[in-house]
């Protein structure tokens, strides 16, 4: 039962690390984008 539970809150860690990163990535796609457009409307 301990080894189910724990290999069930690792899996979770693991998801929720995949989201975090997923989230993180997305949101750096999102800065570079409007870095780049502000980059471009400037020069």
């Amino acid at each position: 039962m301990k080894f189910i539970e724990k290999q069930l809150v690792s899996e979770r860690l693991l998801f929720l690390k995949k989201d975090f990163v997923q989230i993180i990535y997305i949101h750096m796609f999102v800065t570079t984008k409007g870095e780049w457009k502000e980059r471009k409307r400037i020069g």
